[in-house]
């Protein structure tokens, strides 16, 4: 199959730079081939937002690198942002997704 994109939860236990693990997977053998990977939409997501409570930020990262045409008012890191200022400070100081939307 020639996907569009690859879309990768990161173990809560990585501990390489995102860049390196997306670097990683666009480097495996015959990946050069894979449309996603020719026009850079290889994502690597942080667990803390795919599981949990979390979840749907996740699911709104999926949706705007997806579908951004269908959802140009979205703004998952907004979300995040909020998230932090309500629950949990601080949560948001990390990366939530790599490459960070434009």
């Amino acid at each position: 199959q020639k996907p569009a994109f690859v879309l990768k939860v990161a173990s809560a236990k990585e501990t390489r730079p995102y860049a390196d693990v997306v670097r990683a997977l666009s480097t495996r053998t015959g990946w050069d081939t894979l449309p996603a990977v020719r026009k850079n939409q290889v994502y690597l997501f942080s667990s803390g937002i795919m599981y949990g409570p979390k979840s749907y930020i996740g699911l709104a990262y999926t949706a705007k690198i997806l579908h951004p045409d269908l959802f140009p008012e979205l703004d998952p890191q907004n979300m995040l942002n909020d998230y932090a200022g309500r629950y949990v400070a601080g949560i948001n100081s990390s990366i939530a997704v790599y490459p960070e939307l434009g």
